[in-house]
């Protein structure tokens, strides 16, 4: 099930309302746009409706929403129309077309009509008014057309631009692909690193390759990316331990640089990491140092403004302590 056609509006009719018209997508899509013009909106209004449509709970909204959809606007006979209304109230309308036919319709207090396919007809319900009727009528056997809706739903990934993305992860991978599978959450990006490794085992090496090939159109000029353990930050930990006991993070080879960007020191940094082994749990120590090489001659002869950054900095202290006269 793919999504052709998107609208979106919000305050209809109001000072502030904002809408989203005749939006049509393709296999892949580029929002360009001025700041503030609403690129950030579109995809999280679509992320918004996808979680609703999986059952996610409403919370108070300060505007009114509507939602219009079409999926496989090229195939007739499985082209699928939804709308949805959300009101300040939490007041719901709905309608679902496929193939031209309305298939669910309900009203603000609840009340609609369903396509039943072992009765062929349509039927009566009445459902609170704050609970979507795509979400509380699925059943497999009288109303399976809604299984696609809610595929598409649970399908739908949103990793946002300004967040982290794996760089303050490092995770343990486990070896077993069914184990992996259970423990990776495809929709959090927390669990990118998984998410990886993930892709490599079921996919192989053209997982990599693919990704490398689309950085590099896009001018993220990159040759290698992968996880590898964290060996360098942790202590009473050897090769030989059971892999799935060492943490991993994320990396990349860019072209433009010699060694690696590692995507794991902040998070050791930030977050004292805890390694599980099989008998117990130890906190890898961190230890900062700061080398100075060298201080440039102006500005030890500019040393009045060390004072501000700490107020002993003072001629006769650094004198004491460094064996240094300023002068």
């Amino acid at each position: 099930m793919k999504l052709d056609f998107f609208e979106f509006i919000t305050n209809r009719g109001l000072a502030d309302e904002w809408k989203l018209e005749q939006c049509q997508f393709n296999q892949i899509n580029l929002i360009v746009g001025k700041n503030a013009s609403g690129k950030s909106q579109i995809v999280n209004a679509i992320h918004l409706l996808s979680e609703i449509l999986l059952g996610a709970s409403f919370t108070p909204f300060s505007m009114t929403y509507e939602w219009y959809l079409v999926f496989d606007i090229d195939r007739p006979q499985s082209k699928t129309e939804y709308r949805l209304k959300v009101d300040k109230n939490l007041r719901i309308e709905e309608e679902l077309k496929i193939e031209e036919k309305i298939r669910l319709k309900r009203d603000l207090f609840g009340k609609g009509i369903i396509f039943a396919e072992e009765l062929d007809r349509d039927i009566n319900f009445q459902i609170p008014e704050q609970e979507l009727a795509i979400v509380k009528r699925r059943d497999f056997i009288q109303h399976p057309f809604l299984e696609k809706i809610h595929q598409w739903s649970n399908s739908v990934r949103f990793y946002e631009f300004s967040t982290p993305l794996g760089r303050d992860i490092i995770v343990r991978i486990p070896q077993k692909l069914e184990s992996l599978k259970n423990k990776t959450d495809l929709k959090d990006y927390n669990h990118i690193v998984r998410i990886f490794a993930l892709g490599e085992k079921e996919i192989g090496h053209n997982f990599k390759e693919t990704i490398v090939e689309d950085m590099n159109k896009i001018d993220y000029n990159i040759s290698e990316l992968g996880i590898k353990f964290t060996f360098p930050l942790i202590h009473n930990i050897s090769v030989s331990d059971n892999q799935e006991n060492l943490p991993q993070f994320l990396y990349v080879q860019e072209n433009d640089l010699n060694s690696i960007t590692e995507q794991s020191i902040r998070a050791a940094i930030k977050s004292f990491l805890k390694v599980s082994h099989p008998d117990k749990a130890t906190r890898i120590p961190i230890r900062v140092i700061l080398a100075v090489m060298e201080i440039e001659a102006w500005f030890l002869a500019e040393y009045n403004f060390l004072a501000r950054l700490d107020e002993r900095l003072t001629p006769d202290f650094i004198l004491k302590h460094c064996g240094f006269e300023l002068s």
